[in-house]
């Protein structure tokens, strides 16, 4: 009987033992492992780096600059436009400026849009709708192609003619010549003479060009749409 006492005493003496082992581990955090799963819905993991945002081929600088020079832009025959009036769907046209400026869209056949910018070519479509039809409506114009411009170079370059640019891109008197193959050998780059008409009168422009490609600072002179540019010949 005592033996049999001891035995059970010896039982609970080791059981006792046990649950004193067993409880402060269970007491303990989770383990590294369980805390990195958790982790997987709390932060990001490292070998998933947030991406950054996207990039462009343009600095925010020359995106606004951009904008700018489209805003500034003066509608030109050849022109394809895309004029929308909010909530008119029937209205929406796709034209083309032909060689007097204007344009038919519905219900306003032949409006005048030569050298408006967008924001003037806009209103005055606004306007027209007004007059007639609308009330307060909303116009957008949208330039979807852009028409191209003409200059000519004749005198001393390799290859005299008609050169053909995009209207809403600036080209100044050295890339018009380089368009036309540059000086031959007897061309006189100091004396340039550019015709250009301005409200239906000719005006004769001399330029140096030697010194506007060889002097530092020395302003580039731009070239409009239909000038007439000719380099004089050097006789020695």
């Amino acid at each position: 009987m005592e033996s049999k006492t001891m035995r059970i005493t010896q039982t609970l003496l080791v059981i006792s033992a046990f649950a004193l082992l067993v409880l402060p581990l269970a007491a303990e955090p989770r383990s590294t492992n369980q805390n990195a799963f958790a982790d997987l819905f709390s932060s990001q993991p490292a070998s998933f780096p947030a991406r950054s945002p996207a990039r462009t081929n343009q600095s925010p600088s020359a995106v606004l600059s951009l904008f700018s020079t489209n805003k500034d832009y003066q509608l030109r025959c050849g022109d394809l436009i895309e004029v929308k009036v909010y909530g008119e769907e029937d209205l929406t046209a796709r034209v083309r400026l032909n060689e007097n400026g204007t344009v038919d869209l519905p219900l306003l056949p032949g409006v005048l849009l030569n050298a408006l910018t967008q924001p003037q070519a806009s209103e005055q479509i606004r306007e027209l709708y007004v007059k007639d039809f609308l009330v307060d409506p909303m116009v957008s114009l949208t330039v979807l192609e852009y028409g191209k411009s003409k200059v000519t170079v004749l005198g001393q370059v390799r290859t005299p003619g008609v050169y053909l640019f995009p209207a809403n891109e600036r080209l100044n008197l050295l890339q018009a010549i380089a368009l036309a193959g540059g000086y031959t050998r007897t061309g006189e780059p100091g004396k340039i003479v550019i015709k250009r008409v301005q409200n239906g009168k000719e005006n004769v422009i001399k330029v140096d060009g030697r010194a506007m490609a060889k002097e530092e600072g020395y302003k580039m002179f731009e070239i409009q749409p239909d000038d007439v540019i000719t380099i004089a010949e050097s006789f020695w």
